[in-house]
């Protein structure tokens, strides 16, 4: 499995939608397998989406991103986790360890916008 999480200063990236660099995590047998940098700058949202795709992501986890950009990535197979904040190494081990719906993780206001909007903090089901 390949998770992608936008870096900005070695914490996820506050938008996806302009990020400028991506890790790509390769995960084997639930541990860390490997990393590479992908460069996003100057990509529309499509590029971006098949930048993803070619580099074998299943996975995207970020702070925010658009409506269109969410879709998009989903209907090309790539699950995604939007509303995560925090060091990439500590979210990483998040994920890994079941705990990215921790309260440490999640966007300041996150939980309480999906309520409004009808949804909640529990579409964040991992694996």
């Amino acid at each position: 499995m390949r998770i992608a999480i936008p870096v900005y200063r070695f914490r996820v990236s506050p938008v996806f939608d302009f990020s400028t660099m991506a890790m790509v995590i390769e995960i084997e047998n639930s541990k860390e397998n490997g990393r590479e940098e992908i460069d996003l700058s100057a990509l529309d949202l499509q590029d971006r989406v098949e930048r993803l795709k070619k580099a074998n992501t299943d996975i995207l986890i970020c702070a925010g991103i658009s409506l269109p950009l969410h879709r998009m990535l989903t209907l090309s197979g790539i699950k995604v986790f939007p509303g995560i904040v925090g060091q990439i190494d500590e979210v990483t081990h998040a994920y890994l360890s079941g705990r990215l719906k921790e309260k440490q993780f999640m966007m300041p206001g996150c939980c309480r916008r999906r309520k409004r909007r009808g949804g909640h903090c529990g579409n964040l089901r991992q694996r």
